[in-house]
């Protein structure tokens, strides 16, 4: 099992759909850069139920954010096994504290 988490550097107001699915690409980045990943199960969490739907079902994902989804969908092909799952915010403690942390940091952090 290999678990993954980063703090990004403040990346400016946007939408916080766009945001998300920011953070779900870096994270498709960061597992696509693990050659030991490749064709191994990758369960990628996220709290926003829109994201997760979006990157589960393709009819549904809104055409301004077409570009991310390019992206991911390159990473995925890499990666082969990617899932998706909604967690509750209130159950993601640790992600939660990494978003407030990224507002000051001065530069990425990946553990």
């Amino acid at each position: 099992m290999w678990c993954c988490v980063f703090s990004r550097l403040f990346v400016g107001i946007k939408e916080s759909n766009k945001t998300e699915l920011l953070a779900v690409l870096k994270a498709l980045e960061l597992s696509a850069s693990r050659e030991e990943l490749c064709g191994k199960r990758l369960v990628i969490e996220s709290d926003s139920a829109n994201v997760v739907n979006w990157l589960r079902d393709k009819s549904k994902r809104p055409w301004k954010f077409h570009d991310i989804f390019m992206r991911a969908a390159r990473f995925t092909a890499v990666l082969k096994l990617v899932h998706y799952a909604h967690v509750l915010r209130e159950g993601n403690h640790m992600a939660d504290s990494l978003e407030k942390q990224g507002v000051n940091r001065g530069s990425d952090l990946v553990a």
